[in-house]
């Protein structure tokens, strides 16, 4: 019986807030936006006892979790390819383009000295 009263509180609850966010919103050309939107989740509201009887609320998510995955997944891919087809000497100053040893050598010897921890005492208790 708690589960009925849950079901209705929810459907309450969401019929109260669709109502003021539709009074909030600026004028009539997005109230028809949020009357489809609210529509869309007042219908999941109504489905959730059937969904939950016959066993298939989780599968709904486990679907949308699973094509967010594989679009992710294509977003890395991608990324990917634009990286390893990137020309990256174009970017970087001529600073760290150089391939001398000296200049190298000049560099690393900066980072270490800019990088560099003085200890003066160590104590062991």
């Amino acid at each position: 019986m708690g589960t009925v009263y849950q079901w209705i509180q929810n459907l309450s609850v969401w019929l109260v807030l669709s109502a003021v966010i539709l009074h909030l919103v600026p004028g009539k050309d997005y109230g028809k936006y949020v009357r489809f939107f609210s529509g869309m989740v007042l219908l999941l509201l109504f489905l959730e006892p059937m969904l939950k009887l016959t066993g298939t609320d989780g599968m709904i998510t486990k679907l949308y979790e699973g094509n967010l995955a594989k679009e992710d997944q294509a977003e890395k891919e991608l990324l990917q390819k634009l990286y390893e087809s990137a020309d990256l000497t174009e970017i970087l100053s001529e600073e760290y383009q150089t391939s001398e040893e000296g200049a190298d050598e000049k560099s690393q010897k900066k980072v270490s000295e800019t990088q560099a921890v003085e200890v003066e005492e160590i104590r062991i208790e």
